[in-house]
């Protein structure tokens, strides 16, 4: 029987009480003495002691610029008394952009009632956990500012580990290389490890050991402790003007970095090469494969950021099919330009080093002193270092500027028996790198130094590249002249390669290529050679290409090129997408012919990214090369595999075991250092998020949209320390939304729905809400304290109409009458309850006078109501007995039977 009581109220009477004179006059003397105490007293209304109570909340800032932070204050329901985390608030407010001298102002303005600056605003909202902070323009800085450095420690340590597996076989010949890059953090401390497995088809195998360094982060300076094989370690601005190439060293290095503020380590150098043909390209330190990939005829590049850091030197051979091999040496500079915050680097360190000359072995322990200075605004960077051994002594100084359309670099180091310089610019779209050698050729104990660090052969290296637009084609250009002197031997390597290409749309989907390529070799000149080249491409539709070409060389003469090209959309096989190309090239060289084939598949998925490539000719020529990638990312009690490398990572981790074959689940808003959003979607298991190392990020989760409800995560901070990763551990839940019409049983609509156990309600027209629940959970809906029911299947069809049952109330007499919902306002229906039986109220049907008995099918039970139909008063004095019987036999239904479950 349903029945709902309200509770009664009571009056209290208030009683007169009558003071005399002398009474007053003490209690006006006693308020006077004890004014000063309560003057700033807070009247609190009994039982809302708890809403006063100061307590540490975790409160989400909102500050100018689109930056927030969550930060840790003492509170209560009236105001903010205490920030517990102070330098992270000031933190925070100088990454919005408010200016230094506005920042105690803003810290004033939220701990105190009474600014002493009308010009701030803050609000604060103690039920959202909220406050936001906003100020005049005028208080924002227009310059860099100082971000001070991060609170947070790490969320979770992890060992992060890279392993990359390139494996080329040609022309009879196979090797492999295995690399692993692996990183395990402590928080403010890191061990990095790199190794190396090169393996040829003889069986012969050579295991190296690249760098292993143990790395500690204070605010401002890093201690790194190193074994290295590729030369500089410092991570600032001072390895600008570093160019050693060391064959091994040990050492200690403590320098300065913004590693606990911001970090980029971005770099615009490119490594150049033209492609005669279809084929492959290797990127060589020593017998190491560091970069592998297969390209298509013409002019390519590869970005430093694809390469190691350090200084080393590589060749790069190039394999154009029907071409022979080519092979060419550089030397790389692959490190951190940019100088720190504070406008200066510095760098000390004590390094033994050594390097094989000849079938000698050299080593030298030195100290290393290295420093810059920023002027100009950033624009202008001077530095200089000197290497401090125990019987000699090398300085080198260096500047560089840098400015939108132009850059203009130099560095000279001098040491005994010789130099190193290099210079580079850059005009617009102009790049030219410059470097030599003037080496020791007779290192002795006493002056080795030189020798040690750079080496002991005389060589040139220069490079000019540019690229525009012009005539609506892109116009592209470059040339690498390489020289080298052994001195064990006084043999030379003396080379020189130049390319320029046009490509240019010159009706709907048909291209024009035009090439100019030149090759001379100084000790060689039957390698000599020009080429010039013209090729039309045609785009026969999304899949397929036709490329018709005529090359000229000076060596090989007139050759001619047809070439079908198919590019395979993306398809999924199982856990993996698959997506590629193939080629049948038909080549006419003189007398000559030859077919030619080419397959590219690229196989990946969220855990690993492999490419593969084969071709092959008519005449036996067979070319294979493969990579794959993968990161594993191992904690003390999971282990995770990501297609990305990095050395920092974010996991959603979903513990809901029936969702997590689902895709979409929402999405992960990112915020780096408080600025920006990006936004990363929910899937499965687990949510793997590669993330730059040395940030400070903040994430929010976001269902709205996507069908589903997670539970609320606190901590969603953290600084992404080398190998630390972030872990949040939610639940998602599958919502289902119906959108329904609620009417009463005089079919009107009713407009004061509530739910609970709802994901969410809300009311879109008259009568009409939009309710959203959880799959598989109860819920219940109610208006005027009474139940409302959806109708079977309106779960599944997204919409429908419903009922809710009459407001119900109890009588003077004890009995429920009907008081909204069924009949109109003259009725007086009373309720008789459920039944399964209805002869029971058949029975009772007999004793009834001037009474309507109403049946209504609601909730999965009949419901039975009696209508009077004389005075009320008469009917009910005489049908009393019979109502109150037929309640005692009415259903008894519990409060959970009233909930409904989605299933």
């Amino acid at each position: 029987m349903l029945f709902f009581c309200t509770g009664s109220k009571k009056n209290i009477e208030m009683k007169k009480i009558d003071i005399s004179f002398v009474k007053l006059t003490v209690l006006f003397l006693i308020s006077i003495f004890f004014l000063p105490a309560y003057a700033n007293s807070k009247f609190i209304p009994p039982g809302f002691e708890h809403f006063y109570e100061y307590q540490s909340n975790q409160i989400l800032f909102t500050l100018p610029n689109d930056t927030s932070a969550s930060i840790l204050v003492l509170s209560n329901f009236d105001g903010v008394k205490n920030i517990e985390e102070p330098e992270k608030l000031k933190q925070a407010l100088i990454r919005s952009g408010i200016s230094s001298e506005h920042i105690d102002d803003v810290i004033q303005a939220v701990v105190t009632d009474q600014q002493s600056d009308e010009n701030i605003f803050f609000v604060y909202d103690h039920s959202q956990k909220q406050a936001v902070i906003e100020v005049p323009a005028n208080y924002l800085s227009e310059g860099a500012t100082n971000l001070g450095y991060t609170q947070l420690s790490e969320d979770r340590r992890a060992l992060i580990s890279t392993n990359r597996l390139f494996t080329t076989h040609y022309q009879g010949s196979t090797n492999a290389t295995l690399t692993n890059d692996s990183t395990l953090g402590f928080g403010r401390s890191h061990i990095d490890l790199e190794a190396s497995l090169y393996v040829v088809d003889s069986g012969s195998a050579q295991f190296d050991f690249d760098e292993l360094a143990y790395t500690y982060d204070f605010d401002g300076n890093s201690v790194k402790a190193y074994e290295t094989h590729r030369g500089n370690t410092v991570e600032n601005s001072t390895s600008i003007f570093n160019f050693n190439r060391e064959e091994d060293t040990y050492g200690v290095s403590y320098f300065s970095n913004d590693n606990l503020l911001v970090k980029d380590v971005g770099n615009t150098k490119k490594l150049f090469f033209d492609m005669k043909a279809r084929g492959t390209i290797e990127v060589l330190r020593g017998d190491l494969i560091i970069y592998t990939n297969s390209v298509a005829k013409g002019q390519h590049s590869i970005s430093y950021r694809h390469l190691p850091r350090g200084n080393y030197e590589v060749s790069v051979v190039l394999k154009p099919v029907g071409y022979p091999e080519e092979e060419s040496q550089k030397i790389i500079h692959n490190n951190n330009s940019e100088t720190s915050l504070r406008g200066y680097d510095y760098a000390a360190s004590v390094m033994k080093s050594g390097n094989t000359i000849g079938q000698r072995r050299y080593e030298e322990t030195y100290l290393d002193l290295a420093g810059t200075y920023s002027l100009l605004n950033d624009r202008l960077l001077i530095g200089g270092n000197t290497q401090l051994a125990s019987q000699e002594v090398s300085a080198g100084i260096g500047a560089n500027y840098t400015d939108s359309n132009f850059s203009l670099g130099g560095y000279i180091n001098k040491f005994q028996g010789g130099y190193l310089f290099n210079t580079n610019f850059q005009i617009a779209d102009v790049n030219f790198d410059y470097e030599m050698l003037d080496a020791n050729k007779t290192p002795t104990d006493s002056k080795q130094l030189g020798s040690i660090r750079y080496g002991n052969n005389d060589y040139v290296q220069a490079t000019a590249s540019y690229s525009s637009r012009i005539y609506e084609g892109t116009l592209s250009f470059y040339a690498n002249r390489y020289m080298e002197t052994y001195q064990d031997s006084n043999l030379e390597v003396s080379n020189l390669n130049l390319s320029t290409n046009y490509s240019k749309n010159i009706f709907n989907n048909v291209y024009v290529d035009l090439g100019y390529s030149y090759q001379k070799d100084f000790n060689n000149s039957t390698l000599n050679e020009h080429i010039f080249s013209i090729s039309v491409n045609f785009d026969l539709n999304d899949s397929f290409s036709y490329v018709s070409g005529v090359d000229y060389s000076t060596r090989s003469k007139t050759r001619f090129s047809n070439t079908l090209q198919y590019y395979a959309p993306q398809v999924e096989a199982g856990s993996v997408l698959l997506s590629g190309s193939a080629d049948l090239s038909q080549y006419v060289d003189g007398n000559d012919s030859q077919s030619v084939y080419g397959v590219n598949a690229n196989i990946y998925n969220d855990k690993f990214n492999a490419n593969l490539y084969a071709n092959g000719t008519t005449e036996d020529y067979q070319n294979f090369s493969a990579n794959i990638e993968s990161t594993t990312i191992v904690t003390s009690d999971d282990i995770y595999a990501s297609k990305d490398r990095a050395q920092s990572y974010l996991v959603i981790k979903n513990a809901k075991t029936n969702t997590q074959d689902k895709n979409d689940l929402g999405l992960v808003k990112i915020r780096r250092n408080g600025q920006g959003n990006m936004r990363e979607t929910i899937q499965g298991q687990y949510t793997l998020i590669e993330l730059d190392e040395y940030n400070e990020y903040a994430f929010n989760l976001d269902t709205e949209l996507s069908g589903y409800k997670h539970k609320q995560v606190e901590n969603s901070e953290m600084f992404s320390y080398p190998g630390t990763i972030k872990e949040i551990v939610t639940e998602f839940e599958e919502v289902v939304s119906v959108l329904t019409y609620f009417e009463d049983f005089n079919n009107r609509p009713i407009n004061n729905i509530e739910c609970k156990g709802c994901a969410s309600i809300a009311k879109v027209g008259d009568g009409v809400y939009n309710i959203s629940v959880e799959r598989g959970e109860k819920f219940l809906l109610t208006a005027n304290e009474q139940i409302c029911a959806l109708r079977e299947g309106y779960l599944d069809n997204s919409y429908g109409k419903s009922n809710c049952f009459p407001q119900i109330d109890e009588d003077e007499l004890g009995l429920q009458i009907v008081v909204n919902g069924l009949g109109s306002e003259k009725d007086h229906i009373y309720y008789l309850g459920a039944f399964n039986d209805s002869s029971i109220v058949n029975r009772y049907k007999k004793l009834m006078s001037d009474m309507e008995v109403i049946q209504v099918s609601f909730n999965g039970n009949e419901h039975y109501f009696a209508k009077l139909f004389s005075k009320p008063v008469v009917s009910v004095n005489k049908n009393k007995q019979v109502i109150l019987e037929l309640q005692n036999y009415a259903l008894s239904i519990s409060d959970s039977d009233k909930f409904t479950k989605n299933r």
